[in-house]
């Protein structure tokens, strides 16, 4: 990786947990704001498209469940899992046959 290839955001806060899944990341800041990027070919970065981030997202401002403190979240090989304060818990992959995974 050549150092004109690497995109470097300021953190909105302290983190409390970077996850990887298969070709994307998750940050979860101590604030409960959820940041997603990368590949989103099944739905997994929970923005309600299939389009591909490479700019982070940042789910707590674009998006109805996050009204809610996120608390944990975790990834797998192609899907997010979030729980929310309220032991909500929502997972977003194309096997729901929906890229949303704030909606349910």
């Amino acid at each position: 990786v050549c150092s004109s290839d690497l995109h470097l955001i300021p953190a909105p806060g302290p983190l409390k947990k970077v996850i990887a899944g298969k070709y994307f990341s998750l940050v979860l800041t101590e604030a409960g704001d959820l940041i997603t990027f990368g590949d989103n070919s099944y739905g997994q970065l929970g923005d309600g498209t299939i389009q591909v981030s490479l700019d982070p997202k940042y789910l707590l401002r674009t998006n109805a469940l996050f009204e809610r403190l996120i608390v944990d979240v975790a990834a797998g090989y192609e899907h997010t899992i979030v729980r929310t304060g309220s032991l909500q818990i929502t997972r977003s992959s194309r096997q729901e046959q929906s890229t949303d995974m704030l909606c349910r």
